[in-house]
């Protein structure tokens, strides 16, 4: 039974098992019941034609990789094909705007019932070397995995080096 799971950087994560169910999994407000046994669908969908191959290239390793972190808690993230969009978990989609506001606003994206919204505007690093990433961009596969990190459960940690600190 895993009772801490850290999600680091470019997703790296570390999961560390214990004996003690039930236990909270640090910085989440989570116990490890209630991540287990939960299948969490991912459909990319690109109406608006701003995705490019290197967008859905970094959203397939954040789900790939969480994936296999949170897999032996029961958590399972799987990638659906667009017909499938519909029915899937959770969405991610760029826009212009969100009900959590625009570029101009600040917001680099907006998750809100299972919709992904990513803002269109920012200047996202799609490399997969977090080590090429320039001080102007941000991490685009950083961003998914921690918006993917809160379709599967978790909620913000409160450790500054945790995928999930807010």
């Amino acid at each position: 039974m895993a009772n801490k799971l850290i999600l680091n950087g470019n997703a790296n994560s570390a999961l560390t098992a214990s004996t003690a169910a039930g236990a909270a999994l640090e910085g989440t407000g989570l116990s490890a019941d209630q991540l287990l046994g939960r299948v969490h669908t991912v459909a990319i969908v690109d109406s608006t034609g701003v995705m490019t191959a290197d967008h859905r290239t970094r959203i397939s390793a954040a789900i790939q990789t969480l994936d296999e972190s949170l897999a032996p808690s029961g958590v399972r993230l799987i990638e659906q094909d667009v017909a499938s969009s519909g029915i899937a978990d959770v969405r991610i989609s760029f826009a212009d705007t969100s009900a959590c506001g625009t570029a101009a606003h600040g917001v680099l994206r907006c998750t809100l019932e299972g919709d992904v919204i990513l803002i269109a505007g920012w200047d996202f690093f799609l490399g997969a070397d977090p080590v090429d990433i320039r001080a102007d961009q941000y991490d685009f596969q950083t961003i998914i995995s921690h918006e993917l990190g809160h379709a599967a459960g978790l909620e913000h940690s409160t450790d500054a080096d945790s995928l999930m600190y807010a």
